[in-house]
């Protein structure tokens, strides 16, 4: 479609042109709204390596899916549909550890700091402390193709995908430039939001309730974690903790102010403890010894419990110490 720019007295028509693939990647990089329209994308990572070739850009959405993006000039782009079809197969067997390497270089290579995914992700979107966790991210892989000019053979194929549920998005676009200005036409897109399948939606629903004592026990009713979720709670009551309702999870609270954060596992076999800390880097060296997945984070520390001798070194080792502190005792 033709583009005319009103000059006062007539219409001048703005020539196509055609701009390297490479300030396409550039400009995205930037500003990906061009993507979703209003929905927006955290960009991480951009000429990734990964088994098969490269990818242009990595971003993340609001729930931690992974968004592959591939810019190519090509008019008939067929063979890039079944080159990202190939890149998301590689990126769904990544981890929570893969992607937050992958961020580190990308925004380290910007010059930016960066502290941890989960807390990037979370001041990039605005989430509250907690409202998601290393387990929720690239749960699903949201491909976007953006291709200057149309191929209906390549949108016919998109289209098919999409039918059988592949998260596919395709733009045509058209470049136009007019002295320092340059002009992005999306010419026809093929995409949209695809519905999640049910057993995911339902899982996601279930996090969303806000949590309670009884609900948090009931995760570990038929397994050996029971006797260790009971004894974390009475150790909880005994110190005078006050554990409130959140979505997903329970919050602790200490003399007023955050202690820790509860998240039972879907399977039982244990839970993850948030504690609101600092510890000096010697003594997260020997706890990770003990303590199993810790993390630090910029006010807190995260570790798995799923055994009683955990939940004593937890409670010796940080949780008391923490509590103790944020009383004014320590």
């Amino acid at each position: 479609m033709p583009l005319y720019r009103w000059e006062g007295d007539r219409f001048r028509l703005i020539a196509d042109v055609r701009i390297e693939e490479k300030r396409i990647e550039e400009m995205i990089e930037e500003d990906p709204s061009i993507l979703f329209g209003t929905e927006p994308i955290m960009i991480i990572g951009r000429q990734g390596r990964v088994e098969g070739g490269r990818y242009d850009l990595l971003g993340l959405d609001r729930i931690g899916n992974t968004v592959i993006i591939e810019v190519k000039r090509s008019r008939r782009p067929r063979n890039t549909i079944g080159q990202v079809l190939e890149y998301a197969a590689r990126i769904s067997r990544m981890g929570y550890a893969d992607l937050e390497r992958i961020a580190r270089r990308w925004f380290e290579g910007r010059g930016r700091h960066f502290s941890t995914l989960i807390e990037e992700h979370r001041r990039f979107f605005h989430h509250e402390i907690g409202e998601i966790d290393e387990d929720d991210f690239n749960r699903r892989q949201r491909l976007v193709i953006l291709c200057q000019g149309s191929d209906p053979r390549s949108f016919e194929i998109v289209r098919y995908l999409r039918r059988l549920g592949v998260d596919i998005n395709y733009i045509s676009y058209l470049t136009y430039r007019k002295g320092d200005e340059t002009l992005i036409s999306a010419e026809e897109i093929v995409g949209g939001k695809i519905s999640e399948p049910k057993g995911e939606y339902i899982a996601r629903r279930k996090r969303t309730r806000y949590m309670t004592r009884g609900e948090f026990l009931a995760c570990f009713a038929m397994t050996p974690m029971r006797e260790v979720a009971e004894e974390f709670m009475r150790y909880i009551d005994e110190t005078g903790g006050i554990v409130r309702n959140r979505m997903g999870k329970l919050r602790v609270t200490a003399g007023g102010k955050w202690w820790m954060d509860l998240f039972p596992s879907k399977r039982g076999t244990h839970f993850r403890v948030y504690v609101y800390t600092e510890l000096m880097m010697e003594e997260v060296a020997e706890l990770r010894k003990m303590l199993p997945d810790m993390r630090v984070f910029v006010d807190r520390v995260a570790f798995n419990i799923s055994s009683l001798d955990q939940l004593k070194i937890a409670e010796d080792r940080v949780i008391e110490p923490a509590r103790l502190e944020l009383i004014g005792e320590g």
